[in-house]
């Protein structure tokens, strides 16, 4: 690499960790990634000429990118696009990406094909249904055909958001039925599922017994009532307390009875 004598000249050579501190009798240090280092003659006592030392800045820039992104991919798989979304996070221009992600690719460090292989893997793991599934692989940069080739079993979607079930009816088990059952709904939508899978799943689930459901909705009358007496009386606290109770998914006349019930209790 030809060099003229413009006073850009190496005082010293200092090896650290991840990279090797080059310093000038300028003043001025540069840190290069040890693969561009080793690309360059560089020694202490040499002396750069501007079109050079540009030349390693730029050689330096791109490649403390690519061994950032060698490092990404020798953890686990990438799409070209989350490689190159990472890459620009770290202001690299798109002709340094577009070089970086080929680069990646033509040694095999990038196959959208594994990506969706060890996905899906994930995703059974996971318990996502197909929405799901197909939205984060867009998401992820996988092209369309690839999605579409993508099989979805009905009845293995039904078998797997199956085994969910009974997760979902712990966490919403103090609600009343109809509210138990919408949040499961909203709970199977969010991971995926479609409606119609959903509502197979839902057609197995049976109303809790009369004498379970109107204990809960004494329950949550006697803390609606701890909530709102010292707030509100009369017509006020009827009213926030069938809001209350409504919004937990209780039936009105079944709120009416409890209340003509607490009510007549009182009264004794």
């Amino acid at each position: 690499m030809p060099s003229d004598n413009t006073g850009k000249e190496i005082v010293a050579v200092k090896p650290s960790k991840k990279k090797v501190w080059l310093y000038f009798s300028d003043g001025e240090k540069l840190a290069l990634a040890p693969s561009v280092f080793s690309d360059f003659y560089l020694y202490v006592g040499k002396k750069l000429s501007e079109k050079d030392y540009r030349h390693l800045k730029q050689e330096n820039e791109i490649g403390s990118l690519r061994e950032y992104a060698y490092s990404l991919v020798a953890v686990r798989s990438y799409t070209g696009k989350q490689i190159a979304d990472r890459l620009y996070k770290k202001k690299a221009t798109r002709a340094m990406v577009e070089a970086i992600v080929q680069d990646l690719t033509n040694h095999s460090l990038i196959d959208d094909d594994r990506y969706v292989e060890d996905f899906l893997e994930v995703a059974r793991d996971r318990h996502y249904g197909e929405y799901k599934i197909k939205q984060e692989l867009a998401r992820d940069g996988i092209s369309e055909a690839k999605i579409a080739a993508i099989e979805f079993d009905e009845t293995n979607e039904y078998a797997k958001g199956l085994d969910l079930l009974p997760s979902f009816e712990k966490k919403y088990e103090k609600t009343s039925f109809r509210e138990r059952k919408r949040r499961i709904y909203e709970a199977y939508l969010l991971r995926g599922y479609s409606p119609d899978t959903i509502e197979r799943i839902l057609a197995i689930l049976s109303p809790k017994d009369e004498d379970s459901e109107n204990t809960s909705l004494k329950r949550d009358y006697e803390k609606a009532m701890r909530l709102y007496a010292n707030r509100y009386q009369g017509r006020q606290l009827k009213e926030h307390l069938i809001k209350n109770l409504m919004q937990k998914g209780y039936n009105y006349t079944d709120i009416e009875s409890v209340m003509e019930e607490a009510k007549h209790v009182m009264d004794q």
